[in-house]
């Protein structure tokens, strides 16, 4: 979990909602791209279901492969993606989800198009390297190929939705889970899906650097 209410100047695979969908009309759509601006603030700082996304996330991890890495970024500046792993193997993106155990859990459309735009930062983080005759940068994605992404679904009780624990033991992962608890669901990468999506988010970045152009003429 990455503590950062910060939402201005980038896009993340949790905006897919708005990235996927570019009618733009919507009264939520504005008011995601001021947030995306910087012209408003980001006023929700999450509930009890998210709280609790976060309290078990490293622990469910942990239950599932102690070898799994917490909380990489990825950041791929030329489309102003911003992706926050939960963790991550040297080829496998791992993504947490709590529910409600008696509601069950399903994988939507908005949880599919997160985890193709994750695929596709790990697929693009660049690392600058240099033509060494023209000097030019030249960018080359420097992670291996993935071999899969996971979903980990971890259905809570509602009393674990009010559980107390203390900050090192949700970092360090060692609040105790019960292993069978844990669903798998495994995304499969989409090239069509990642293509629109690449083609969505440099449209996006272009405006976006427009709007910070015209603001810093304002200042």
């Amino acid at each position: 979990m990455i503590h950062d209410n910060d939402r201005s100047h980038w896009f993340g695979a949790s905006d897919s909602k708005y990235i996927m969908d570019m009618s733009q009309c919507s009264k939520s759509f504005e008011d995601w791209w001021q947030i995306k601006c910087g012209i408003k603030g980001n006023n929700f700082f999450g509930n009890i279901y998210t709280k609790a996304g976060n309290t078990f996330e490293h622990s469910i991890l942990k239950a599932w492969n102690p070898s799994i890495q917490f909380d990489r970024q990825i950041l791929v500046p030329s489309l102003r993606l911003r992706v926050n792993l939960d963790g991550n193997l040297a080829d496998e993106i791992f993504e947490v989800k709590t529910y409600q155990i008696d509601k069950g859990f399903k994988v939507t459309d908005g949880y599919y198009h997160q985890a193709q735009l994750q695929m596709l930062g790990w697929k693009l983080e660049p690392i600058i390297q240099f033509v060494e005759c023209e000097g030019q940068p030249t960018l080359y994605s420097k992670n291996p190929t993935l071999k899969r992404h996971t979903i980990l679904a971890y259905g809570l009780y509602p009393d674990e939705y009010y559980a107390e624990y203390t900050e090192e033991q949700i970092e360090k992962g060692e609040i105790p889970i019960e292993k069978e608890r844990i669903k798998v669901f495994e995304i499969k990468p989409s090239k069509g899906t990642q293509r629109n999506a690449k083609r969505r988010l440099m449209k996006l970045s272009r405006r976006l650097r427009k709007e910070e152009v015209h603001e810093d003429d304002n200042r």
